[in-house]
């Protein structure tokens, strides 16, 4: 629909020193320049906000402006630039699980590993945000895993290199471990997306930490509700696999889209929204 939304990546996958010398696209969204300013005035703020930076978050703005994650709108996650990012008005597409549910382990798949903090929450109610929560399967069966993080940490040699690398990078949170695991891809999938209904903070108090408490639970619940539906009607997909849509293709040449299961049926009594209104906690 033409909306470019911006992502919060790891810092360590947008780093990129290599590549150098944008810094006025970032420092025209977080703001750091505005009117009649100079390019060299713009590239002079930027890099000074760059170095800041670098004592926080470990690392320049031009490491990251140019880099391939960059490129598609992504920034690095922190506290503070996802409060740029609701004070410019952007779209925001954060994934709260982060690395650690990104890189889960065998039998974790579509298992949420949110932090116990409502932060996210309490920082988009401040800027009258509308949270849309969304869900997708998919990726997990289209890339089984042969070992993961447990598994490569008992390998004699392989186990102690790879934590002290991971003791070296730049950590979001103390669980995370930034060592990709190890798996078979397979013929894709079909990957499945279900977007819940949207919930308007505006009325919503940021200092209320027991009703923002209780909306972080109700999100999280949504997105959990959904990942077990989405599983649940992939059952009835006669095309989830590659070889049957593939097949459907080559006999139904020029036909825009494959068809999947009976939507109109499982979407007949969707989910009540919560509630977001201003007071009460939850």
């Amino acid at each position: 629909f033409g909306v470019v939304l911006r992502g919060l990546a790891h810092p360590e996958v947008m780093e990129d020193s290599a590549m150098q010398n944008v810094l006025t696209q970032f420092s025209k969204f977080v703001q750091i320049g505005v009117g009649g300013d100079s390019k060299a005035e713009l590239e002079g703020r930027a890099s000074q906000a760059g170095r800041s930076a670098k004592s926080e978050e470990k690392q320049t703005l031009d490491d990251v402006v140019n880099n391939q994650f960059a490129r598609f709108g992504a920034v690095p996650v922190s506290g503070r630039n996802f409060v740029r990012l609701l004070k410019a008005g952007e779209n925001i597409l954060l994934f709260p699980g982060g690395v650690r549910e990104a890189f889960h382990k065998k039998g974790e798949q579509y298992k949420l590993f949110w932090p116990n903090r409502a932060e996210f929450i309490r920082a988009a109610a401040k800027y009258d945000a509308i949270i849309v929560p969304f869900a997708g399967v998919g990726a997990a069966e289209s890339f089984p895993l042969v070992l993961d993080q447990d598994d490569l940490n008992r390998l004699p040699g392989i186990g102690q290199n790879l934590r002290k690398a991971n003791d070296a990078r730049a950590r979001v949170r103390d669980d995370e471990w930034f060592s990709a695991p190890v798996g078979v891809p397979l013929p894709p999938e079909r990957f499945y997306y279900l977007f819940g209904r949207p919930l308007d903070l505006s009325a919503v108090d940021p200092g209320d930490r027991p009703r923002c408490e209780g909306l972080y639970a109700d999100v999280r619940a949504d997105v959990e509700r959904s990942l077990s539906r989405l599983q649940r009607w992939r059952r009835r997909d006669p095309f989830r696999l590659a070889l049957p849509r593939w097949a459907w293709q080559s006999a139904n040449k020029g036909a825009s889209e494959v068809p999947t299961f009976p939507m109109a049926e499982e979407f007949a009594t969707p989910p009540e929204a919560p509630s977001a209104s201003r007071g009460g906690s939850k």
